[in-house]
């Protein structure tokens, strides 16, 4: 097993680091994918939560 894996590391070194960069990079952009949703639902539930606050201080004013 160890010299298949020494002879396919000689043989295609650059497609392997090639495959796993690859690898890689679909990570970051699934991970970078959830982040965005989460802090954009944060953002609105922000928003809604403002919205309502600056409704009852322009309430008190009047």
């Amino acid at each position: 097993m160890a010299e298949l894996a020494a002879s396919l590391a000689r043989e295609h070194g650059i497609l392997i680091v090639a495959v796993l960069f690859g690898m890689l990079v679909i990570c970051v952009y699934a991970a970078m994918s959830v982040t965005h949703g989460i802090e954009r639902r944060r953002m609105e539930q922000f928003d809604r939560e403002f919205g309502r606050f600056q409704a009852a201080s322009m309430e008190k004013k009047r």
